[in-house]
């Protein structure tokens, strides 16, 4: 159990939203390891299917998000069972301390065993997974090690693949997403933990920016739910600490957003059950609305050089205006003009990026006063370049005015 916690925490370093999550559980988990084994729970919560509902029978097995009780998830299981056609199970099952980072697969388990004791057959039902919060960043790594073959698809709510499932590349070296079981991540627009910058970053590269979107529309999709917030998948009004510290305020009810997240959910389901062109159009059309209102956050990453979308180049190519050292020259004639690093301009490849476009776009006209009085004419062909400060001397690596007589180049 300790080695899980502990394991997890370092498979979610880089995501300083589930970061924040184990910052506040840290200190209760130490002690309660120090203590001896944790404390087994099981106030889980099992909703059968309604009555009404005929055709194969799902599964929905849900993780909690931190410090938020199985039984807040029961409207929105309730949403997800009026809203699909089929005879559908949701179950929450509860970890040890409410929070699903350690204990898991045992809570899921004894969950499933208490289906089976009410009546359920796993072996002819179709088993989806899924989670919120921190039950949905614990939810992929748990379904890649235990259901791969049992799980239809997995549905990450307020939560998101993490970047180490950014591990397949294209032909061109290009990075990709990739998981065994069909994925789709609902983010909220106010979403104050699982921010829509995040979901924007998920959509571009699990979408947008892979090798065949048509293919990864249906294998890892994503929407965005507007007007919802990081606890608008839950119910109440006592959001944990670490949520009402930082949540945003929703603008749909707690109603409306549940309907349109089981709209989400549904299609989604109905689309793998169904494996037609018309059922996936309802999640493919989601998926084109959702990439549209986050546009103009992806536009903005690209113009930072967002290195999540492409990693930077990094080029060594040799600095035009420097000696193959990082020495100046012996005898000082141009010691006074130009930087000794040995790096030089860098140009953007298909697998990474060789410079900043903001700096090239805006920046540096912007600094040249382009268009104002007196610069009539005048025009700017910036070239920007990525480089390790540590690995260039001195560390900023200066500008260069190119086509001039290096001379005259700073």
């Amino acid at each position: 159990q300790r080695f899980f916690l502990f394991h997890n925490i370092y498979h979610c370093w880089k995501e300083p939203f589930l970061l924040s999550m184990f910052q506040r559980l840290a200190s209760s988990f130490v002690l309660l390891s120090l203590g001896g084994a944790l404390a087994a729970w099981d106030n889980d919560l099992i909703m059968e299917p309604t009555s009404g509902k005929s055709g194969q029978t799902i599964v929905i097995i849900y993780g909690q998000g931190a410090g938020i009780v199985p039984d807040l998830y029961e409207p929105l299981g309730a949403a997800i069972q009026n809203a699909s056609s089929y005879p559908l199970w949701f179950a929450s099952p509860q970890c040890p301390e409410n929070a699903c980072a350690t204990g898991l697969a045992n809570a899921i388990d004894r969950i499933k065993s208490s289906m089976e004791a009410q009546g359920l057959d796993f072996s002819t039902s179709s088993v989806f997974y899924g989670g919120h919060s921190l039950g949905g960043a614990m939810m992929p790594p748990y379904v890649e090690a235990n259901a791969v073959d049992e799980a239809q698809g997995m549905i990450l709510m307020g939560s998101f693949l993490t970047r180490e499932f950014r591990s397949a590349v294209t032909s061109e070296g290009r990075p990709q997403y990739s998981f065994p079981v069909p994925t789709l991540t609902i983010g909220a627009e106010l979403d104050g933990l699982a921010r829509i910058t995040r979901i924007a970053e998920s959509l571009y590269n699990q979408v947008t920016f892979a090798e065949d979107p048509s293919v990864a529309v249906r294998n890892l999709p994503v929407t965005v739910i507007e007007g919802l917030n990081h606890y608008g998948f839950a119910s109440g009004n006592e959001p944990p600490v670490v949520v009402k510290d930082r949540d945003l305020k929703a603008e749909i009810s707690e109603t409306e957003g549940h309907d349109l997240v089981a709209s989400d959910s549904v299609a989604f389901m109905n689309a793998i059950l169904q494996a037609t062109d018309d059922s996936w159009s309802v999640i493919e059309q989601r998926a084109s609305e959702s990439a549209a209102f986050v546009q103009p956050i992806v536009n903005a990453l690209e113009l930072e050089g967002y290195q999540q979308f492409l990693p930077p180049c990094y080029c060594e190519t040799q600095d035009e205006y420097a000696t193959e050292a990082s020495e100046p020259l012996q005898d000082g004639s141009r010691a006074d003009k130009i930087p000794y690093a040995v790096y030089g301009t860098c140009t953007s490849m298909p697998n990474c990026t060789g410079g900043v476009p903001w700096t090239m776009q805006y920046a540096m006209p912007s600094m040249a006063n382009m268009g104002g009085d007196g610069f009539e004419g005048l025009n700017i062909s910036a070239v920007d370049s990525i480089h390790k400060v540590t690995e260039t001397t001195p560390s900023c690596h200066h500008p260069h005015i190119h086509g001039a007589s290096p001379d005259y180049a700073n």
